[in-house]
């Protein structure tokens, strides 16, 4: 159980990085609440000044989300549902590139996730870049920054990733992440693509533009958790994923979940994808504590703390934007990557797990 939670540190905002790679095939499994296009785009560009210069604190979040909060008016409009349908079909026929930033905020941890990578019509999916990762360990009143290579690809029913530590690569795993869970999401299979869609109670025009049109996500928040709960006996899940099964399932039941995409409307490509995972992080480990108050499953004093971190205090947001991987700058080296980890040792104790425990030296006084 203590790698289990130790690893869903780190697990939670990768498996939004997956998440987010997917284009809407994810939204339909853990879907996010976000804000307009217009206010993402000055959001983004807010916490990038305030990280520039050093803000690596609530503050960052609380600019955020005041640039964020200025969200215009909803325009509702009856073709919504019909413009992401036609959107979801045409994002499962070709193979596309995206950039991802994930962006975890804590009280004196922060992580910071860029990469770029694809998914493809044969259900592979890669991504490789960097986490900037900032903590402050309250035992000894340091502040430690580190840059961290990472690359993550899913193939033949198989997820794995790996880590940089000096010069070395390291490869872990995320426990609690169901391969039945990846599969949905890089279906192509049209009955799964249907149930995946059934998920999607409405849908609203926020924006439109002769170029794009912005949508907004409803999501059926039972509709989600029923589906979390259909796979609990699934032979991919071990103790652990059993378990992350349920309080995932207790998290999507508690979260109104929504998700803006903004499409071309020339093409029906989806070209962002923007979320905001908080609440759902947060109903999620609050669900394990109460698990833990409950004695249905057993805590260390350090799971604790950080679990109420986790779900009290952090923000995870998510933004997602297809790209050109002949122009992008950051394409090749995060392809090379590939490569690199080939031979990639076992991190010893996990990889992951060092962070989380970097994380709970900043969430333990």
């Amino acid at each position: 159980m203590r790698r289990f939670l130790g690893e869903k540190l780190v697990g939670t905002f990768a498996f939004a990085l997956l998440i987010r790679y997917n284009e809407p095939r994810v939204i339909i499994a853990i879907a996010p609440c976000v804000s307009g296009d217009r206010e993402r785009n000055l959001g983004v560009i807010a916490l990038k000044i305030l990280k520039s210069i050093g803000f690596r604190t609530l503050t960052v979040a609380t600019a955020l989300a005041a640039v964020i909060g200025a969200q215009g008016s909803v325009a509702m409009a009856a073709d919504g549902m019909a413009d992401f349908r036609a959107a979801y079909a045409v994002a499962a026929q070709d193979n596309r590139a995206y950039a991802v930033e994930i962006d975890l905020l804590g009280p004196a941890f922060h992580a910071d996730v860029e990469t770029v990578g694809e998914i493809r019509t044969n259900g592979f999916v890669w991504l490789g870049g960097s986490l900037e990762w900032d903590y402050t360990d309250h035992q000894t009143g340091t502040t430690v920054h580190k840059d961290i290579p990472l690359y993550l690809e899913r193939n033949a029913g198989s997820l794995d990733f790996y880590g940089q530590r000096g010069n070395s690569w390291y490869e872990d795993s995320f426990v609690g992440l169901p391969l039945w869970l990846i599969s949905t999401i890089t279906s192509r299979d049209k009955a799964v693509l249907d149930k995946n869609m059934a998920a999607v109670k409405e849908v609203e025009v926020l924006q439109e533009t002769d170029a794009t049109k912005v949508l907004r996500l409803i999501f059926d928040k039972e509709a989600l958790a029923a589906m979390i709960r259909a796979h609990e006996g699934s032979p991919n899940f071990d103790a652990a994923g059993q378990v992350f099964a349920e309080y995932l399932a207790q998290g999507a039941a508690a979260t109104d979940l929504t998700c803006d995409v903004t499409v071309k409307r020339a093409t029906n490509e989806i070209v962002t994808i923007s979320a905001d995972l908080t609440k759902l992080m947060q109903n999620y480990a609050q669900s394990l504590l109460q698990g833990s108050y409950q004695e249905k499953v057993t805590l260390t004093d350090a799971d604790k703390a950080l679990l109420q971190a986790l779900g009290y205090y952090c923000n995870l947001r998510v933004y997602a934007s297809a790209t050109n991987a002949a122009t992008n700058g950051h394409f090749a080296q995060a392809k090379a990557y590939a490569s690199d980890v080939k031979g990639a040792q076992k991190a010893a104790g996990g990889f992951l797990k060092d962070l989380e425990q970097e994380a709970v030296s900043s969430s333990v006084k």
